[in-house]
């Protein structure tokens, strides 16, 4: 019985069948010898197989292609690779994401057959300025792994992709600050030193709040924690530290992942500093952490059946 698949009101014949029977010729290849007459048979799959791929329409072959990467075999899944990459060299973007996605699932796998070809196939995207790909090579190389460590490759490719992705950004800073704070240790106020210390926490600070204005709401906590420590000022040697501001930093965390914000409570010191900075705040800020505050406690609640709740918020009154 042949599938017949609607696209915008037009009827297109396409045999999703296919697919079952290439992977079942496949599956079936490695348990037994076909005899002559399987043979025929399998012949004649073939050829009906690439008849109907030859006259299939590129929305055909798309959901074709789908069809067989629902398979984890490889053979099959290599077919279906090279259909999607005839459509992509025609310019077909859902063809596109469905190869970015394939390489994204293998990654996924502790498997290292997979994650080679995974890396293999973020490199095909990348080579065609897929920004997402981009960035997923420079976690590999970030990583280390399936390649070896190298946090130059890794900045290379995070560069590339980081107009795009703020994942990429935030990745830049935390390179850029881990690098300053290595660079810090035994360092005795050496002004020449100082200064390549500083430029690297200008450059983390710089990434981290062009992750910030992306949405990325880790790159709020990271630019309220060097606010905390304390920023170095010009040339000098002098770090100021802007609790106010690292207080704001965190609460505005919370407007894009509050699930972030509510990790970073289940620090005590994180929650004491804020608890420390309420005085400090404005009314509209110190109502926003009121609600943060109760939120995080009614999420340990609901987490542990057996947390004591510590405040009672339902007759809680403004003060």
């Amino acid at each position: 019985m042949l599938n017949i698949i609607f696209v915008k009101g037009k009827k297109i014949l396409f045999l999703s069948i296919l697919a079952a029977v290439l992977i079942n010729n496949d599956a079936s290849a490695s348990k037994r010898e076909r005899d002559d007459n399987e043979g025929s048979e399998q012949l004649g799959s073939s050829k009906l197989i690439k008849t109907i791929e030859d006259k299939a329409t590129d929305q055909e072959k798309l959901v074709y292609a789908q069809s067989l990467l629902a398979t984890k075999t490889i053979d099959v899944r290599q077919k279906a690779l090279n259909l999607l990459d005839e459509l992509i060299e025609k310019g077909h973007e859902e063809a596109v994401q469905n190869k970015f996605t394939l390489a994204v699932e293998l990654a996924t796998f502790e498997n290292n057959e997979d994650n080679a070809v995974a890396f293999r196939l973020l490199n095909e995207l990348a080579a065609i300025n897929h920004m997402e790909a981009t960035y997923h090579l420079g976690n590999y190389y970030n990583l280390g792994g399936v390649v070896p460590f190298d946090i130059n490759k890794a900045l290379v490719f995070y560069e590339k992709a980081a107009n795009k992705i703020p994942g990429a950004s935030f990745e830049i800073g935390n390179i850029y600050l881990k690098s300053a704070q290595n660079h810090l240790l035994g360092t005795k106020n050496d002004i020449e030193v100082i200064k390549i210390i500083k430029a690297k926490y200008d450059k983390a600070y710089a990434s981290f709040e062009k992750a910030a204005q992306g949405g990325h709401a880790e790159a709020f906590i990271k630019l309220g924690n060097m606010h905390r420590e304390g920023m170095y000022q010009n040339e000098g040697v002098s770090r100021i530290r802007n609790t106010q501001l690292a207080a704001q930093f965190y609460l505005k965390a919370y407007d894009f992942n509050k699930l972030v914000v509510y990790e970073w409570l289940a620090n005590n010191n994180n929650k004491s500093f804020m608890e420390d900075e309420l005085p400090k705040m404005t009314e509209e800020s110190r109502n926003k952490y009121a609600t943060i505050i109760k939120e995080w406690y009614l999420k340990k609640a609901n987490d542990r059946e057996d947390f004591p709740p510590r405040f009672n918020f339902s007759n809680s009154s403004k003060k």
